[in-house]
């Protein structure tokens, strides 16, 4: 499983917010959110 550190350096090598991610995923930003948590 992915943590949340792991999600948010993924996202920050892609260079997409919240926002991007949850619009790619088909998840919404508080998920993202949470995920992050």
């Amino acid at each position: 499983m992915i943590t949340a550190n792991q999600l948010r350096a993924a996202r920050a090598l892609l260079n997409i917010d919240q926002r991007q991610t949850a619009e790619l995923t088909g998840l919404s930003v508080p998920t993202i959110q949470r995920m992050e948590a």
